[in-house]
C-alpha cells in the first residue's frame, strides 16, 4: 500500500471519528436540553399547583384590607413590631368563614387571650409540603369548637374587637410549618 493510500484511510479514519464525536456531542446536548426542560416543565407544574391551591382559599370576611403583613408601630403599644397578619376592617357582628378547608385546633374565648381575643385557629394540612394554619382573631363571638371539621366558607364566628384591639376587625393570620407569613400569598385581597 502506498503512502498516500495510507494517508488517505488515515484521513478517512479521523474524519469518522471526528464525526462520531459530533454526533455525540450534540446527543449528549439534546440529552442536558431534554433534562433542563424535564426539570423546568416540573417546575411549572408545582407552581401550577401552588397558585390553584392559593385559589382555594376564601376571604374570610367582607371589609377592607386595614394594616397589611409587616412592621408597623403598634397602635397601642406605641413601638414598632411585626404585624403578623393582616387586619380585614368590619362591623362588629359581621361573619366571619373559615378561609379553607380543615380542622379547628384552637377556639379560645375569654377575653384578652394574649392580646388576641376571642380567636380561631384551623389547621388546613398539607399545601405543597408546607403545613399550613390560618388565625382568626379578636372575635365577638366564636360558632366552632376544638376538634370540628369546617369547610372553607363555614362559620366561624363573628368580627368584634376583643383582646389589644382599637376597633371593630378581623386579624387574620397564617402560618406556614409554624412560621407566620404574609397571607396575601394565599389570599386576593
Amino acid at each position: 500500500m502506498s503512502a498516500e493510500t495510507l494517508a488517505a484511510q488515515r484521513n478517512q479514519t479521523l474524519q469518522n471519528a471526528a464525526n462520531d464525536v459530533a454526533q455525540a456531542q450534540r446527543q449528549y446536548d439534546l440529552a442536558e436540553r431534554q433534562d433542563g426542560l424535564s426539570s423546568a416543565a416540573l417546575e411549572i407544574s408545582k407552581e401550577s399547583t401552588y397558585l390553584k391551591e392559593r385559589s382555594v382559599f376564601l376571604r374570610p370576611t367582607a371589609g377592607k384590607l386595614g394594616s397589611p403583613y409587616g412592621m408597623r408601630l403598634h397602635p397601642i403599644l406605641h413601638y414598632w413590631r411585626l404585624h403578623d397578619g393582616m387586619d380585614i376592617g368590619g362591623n362588629c357582628g359581621q361573619p366571619i368563614v373559615a378561609a379553607s378547608d380543615g380542622v379547628v385546633v384552637k377556639a379560645a374565648m375569654g377575653g384578652y387571650n394574649g392580646g388576641s381575643g376571642n380567636n380561631v385557629r384551623i389547621d388546613s394540612g398539607d399545601i405543597n409540603g408546607i403545613n399550613v394554619q390560618e388565625a382568626y382573631l379578636h372575635m365577638q363571638s366564636i360558632s366552632v369548637s376544638v376538634g370540628q371539621k369546617v369547610v372553607k366558607g363555614d362559620l366561624l364566628g363573628y368580627v368584634g374587637s376583643t383582646g389589644l384591639s382599637t376597633a371593630c376587625h378581623l386579624h387574620f393570620s397564617v402560618y406556614e410549618n409554624g412560621k407566620g407569613t404574609n397571607p396575601a400569598k394565599y389570599l386576593t385581597l
